[in-house]
């Protein structure tokens, strides 16, 4: 009976190892953060920009609700990429107006990625533009970035 109960916790051991190494391994394709209120859209934003400089409009926040992004890929793939080159969201008011930096920028290095999830998410309210802004040392030349946004819109502002 308890060479048995060994053999069951050393199985359960293995299989809590192959999880963890398997979850060490996945990005967020959905939300980690759970939403504070009702939740109206999970958003999952992805890009590849190319060409001249890069900002790209994620979602424009409707009236009377706020989005909340819970996590952040972007991947440089340019080997030859300059040592310059960040990535960073900002909150742009619909109306014009100046941009609110709601994650400074991160500097992603040739052949790097970054990936966060914001604990308690951040937030872009009512009226805004949720744009993603790359930087880099030779502005005409962004190749071989792969963004991905991910959260949710939820009520209230």
């Amino acid at each position: 009976m308890r060479l048995a109960s060994l053999k069951l916790a050393a199985v359960a051991v293995l299989a809590l190892g192959t999880v963890g190494l398997v979850a060490n391994q996945v990005f967020a394709a959905v939300p980690t953060v759970k939403g504070i209120g009702k939740v109206f859209q999970v958003v999952n934003f992805t890009a590849s920009p190319t060409g001249a400089g890069f900002v790209s409009q994620v979602i424009e926040v409707p009236d009377k609700q706020t989005m909340v992004v819970t996590d952040v890929i972007f991947s440089n793939d340019e080997p030859s990429a300059p040592p310059a080159s960040l990535a960073s969201l900002r909150c742009t008011p619909t109306g014009g107006g100046s941009q609110i930096t709601i994650m400074a920028p991160v500097l992603v290095a040739a052949g790097q990625t970054f990936s966060h999830s914001f604990g308690q998410g951040i937030e872009c309210g009512p009226g805004t533009k949720l744009v993603v802004v790359l930087e880099q040392g030779n502005p005409s030349n962004v190749t071989g970035w792969h963004i991905t946004v991910s959260g949710y819109i939820r009520k209230g502002g």
